[in-house]
């Protein structure tokens, strides 16, 4: 249930990321709203990581290199794979309580 949950909040992200990077000239925004979604998305699923990186980095490529023709926004693919590794490294640190003493 939840990488059912984590995969529609990545697809939705994804596609509303293509669609605002269409709409604006503000591509570091854009990259870095790809890195914080995908890292927020992944601490709901950690062991998916690669499939949230994956629909929130493709949407935006696919729509870029369609209308446009050039390859160059598959970088966004690199900012959605490092906030997906952040978030799944992020939801291994256990904070332990300290002992009363």
């Amino acid at each position: 249930m939840r990488t059912a949950i984590a995969a529609a909040l990545a697809a939705m992200s994804g596609l509303y990321l293509a669609y605002a990077d269409r709409h604006t000239d503000d591509t570091g925004i854009v990259a870095g709203l790809l890195a914080l979604s995908a890292l927020v998305i992944t601490l709901v699923a950690p062991t998916r990581w690669w499939l949230v990186a994956l629909l929130v980095g493709l949407p935006l490529p696919i729509v870029e290199t369609a209308l446009n023709r050039t390859p160059g926004p598959f970088v966004a693919l690199v900012f959605a794979l490092g906030g997906a590794l952040l978030g799944a490294g992020l939801s291994r640190i256990r904070v332990r309580p300290e002992p009363s003493g």
